[in-house]
C-alpha cells in the first residue's frame, strides 16, 4: 500500500474547486500508470493505493503530471505503508 502526499502549491491562488479537480486529474493519471490497483482512494492533499510496481517507476511515471499541475499541486512525498 503506497500513500503518496500532495500540497497546495504555495503560491497558488486559484479556487478549491480548481485544487480538487487538479487533484483528480492526478488520480486519474496514477490509476493508467497503476493498471494492477486494487484500489485508489484520494483526500484533499492525500492518494492511498497499492500497486506491485516499484516506487520508482510509479513516481517516474507521474513526472510529466505533476509538472503540468506544478502552479496548484506539488508533490511532497510517496511512502510505502
Amino acid at each position: 500500500m503506497y500513500e503518496m502526499i500532495l500540497e497546495k502549491s504555495p503560491n497558488y491562488d486559484g479556487s478549491e474547486e480548481v485544487y480538487n479537480s487538479d487533484i483528480r486529474d492526478i488520480a486519474n493519471s496514477l490509476a493508467s500508470v497503476i493498471e494492477d490497483q486494487l484500489e485508489l482512494n484520494v483526500t484533499e492533499n492525500r492518494i492511498v493505493f497499492r500497486s506491485n510496481l516499484p516506487a520508482k517507476k510509479i513516481k517516474q511515471s507521474m513526472r510529466d503530471v505533476f509538472s503540468y499541475h506544478f502552479d496548484s499541486v506539488r508533490f511532497v512525498s510517496m511512502n510505502d505503508s
